[in-house]
């Protein structure tokens, strides 16, 4: 059974909500440690392992999406609907950017592989500015 959004924030525990504001809020991709750190502040007995099975609620739910590159840790990312992202391969900086006409290539993957194409995800690695 499926349920929109709004009706999704219903059930969000105070604990939830609080992770999820951390997310909205932040203005970039946190970790869950950085996550962790900054709902701590507010709910000082917050428990690790609560952060975590919140992350793991919101993601099911639809209402924040993981960002997985490589070996490095998870980040969560408030804007859910599909984007790409620029990474700083020295100090891990992220950043949203928009591939335009991404529609079409996936529709050649399709094509060409006959698959049935899910998601896509486009992500460019470079030096940020910081690092240059």
């Amino acid at each position: 059974m499926s349920r929109d959004n709004t009706n999704k924030r219903n059930y969000l525990t105070s604990q939830r909500q609080a992770v999820l504001d951390v997310i909205r809020e932040a203005g970039e991709h946190l970790t869950a440690q950085e996550i962790f750190d900054r709902v701590r502040a507010k709910m000082p007995r917050l428990a690790y392992g609560t952060v975590y099975n919140a992350l793991r609620h919101l993601k099911e739910s639809g209402l924040v999406r993981e960002l997985k590159f490589g070996d490095a840790a998870s980040r969560y990312d408030a804007k859910v609907e599909r984007h790409d992202h620029v990474v700083c391969v020295r100090c891990g900086a992220m950043m949203d950017y928009e591939v335009s006409g991404i529609e079409s290539l996936v529709k050649e993957a399709a094509r060409r592989t006959k698959f049935t194409i899910l998601d896509a995800h486009v992500e460019f690695k470079g030096v940020c500015p910081r690092c240059r």
